[in-house]
């Protein structure tokens, strides 16, 4: 998963006394920090989901 708005967007960022050079380290564990939030709200997604249609009844069927 890939963060569009990061990649198609790109904004100048800053920090006093650290050299721009950092950032690009700083920047991939922010990503992968963000892209591991959206994976567990997908997750989540995926339980309600779930919990939903077993509220109203439906089961899985085993293959």
């Amino acid at each position: 998963m890939v963060l569009a708005g990061c990649a198609s967007n790109p904004t100048p960022w800053a920090k006093d006394g650290v050299p721009a050079t950092d950032f690009e380290a700083v920047s991939q564990q922010c990503k992968a920090k963000a892209e591991s939030q959206m994976q567990t709200m997908q997750q989540q997604v995926v339980i309600s989901y779930v919990n939903c249609l077993e509220a109203q009844g439906w089961r899985p069927v085993k293959k």
